[in-house]
């Protein structure tokens, strides 16, 4: 809930305490919430959504986590589980097969399973591989839009690498701390 939500973030700014991840956007629509998460060193990823939605809120995510540190990684959780509905791609885009990965050491050819074959820009994210189609929408998008949502997402591992080794840190200090206390 909410109040459990502000609840936490008011412990975790009493005892400075980093090792906090929002993992699917759930609070994409409360920038004040962000921004003391942010401030925190916390990590945050934006929910599943339209590629053109996700390149929005992966900007809006970085410029608001630049407020507080000069590395930026956004991450991305795309709630896949069965119960969740996946992305659709954009209406104005079309996915030009072979394409290649982000890093160019991985070529992508239409998707098929079996004798079924995937349509990306009419069926969307309809399994787990049509990520790659869906990224490569975020790389097409970053380009059309003079973006930088692709390194900030690509950024994503390290950033929470980063939070974690914080987070150890402070848990650390925090147990000195009470050792000496008690």
């Amino acid at each position: 809930s909410y109040p459990t939500l502000l609840s936490t973030l008011d412990t975790l700014e009493e005892l400075s305490y980093p090792g906090f991840v929002s993992s699917h956007g759930w609070i994409e629509n409360m920038p004040e919430v962000r921004r003391r998460m942010f401030r925190l060193g916390a990590h945050m990823a934006v929910g599943n959504g339209r590629p053109r939605d996700v390149v929005r809120a992966i900007q809006t995510y970085a410029d608001e986590r630049a407020m507080f540190e000069d590395f930026t990684g956004i991450g991305f959780g795309s709630d896949i589980q069965g119960i969740a509905t996946q992305a659709a791609g954009e209406e104005d885009l079309t996915i030009t097969y072979p394409f290649r990965s982000i890093d160019g050491e991985v070529e992508f050819f239409p998707p098929m399973t079996g004798e079924r074959h995937f349509d990306y820009d009419r069926e969307g994210v309809a399994h787990y591989g049509l990520l790659a189609e869906w990224l490569e929408e975020l790389r097409m998008l970053d380009e059309q839009m003079g973006s930088r949502s692709i390194p900030v997402l690509m950024n994503s591992a390290e950033a929470y690498l980063q939070m974690w080794k914080k987070a150890e840190k402070r848990a650390q200090a925090l147990r000195v701390g009470w050792i000496q206390a008690h």
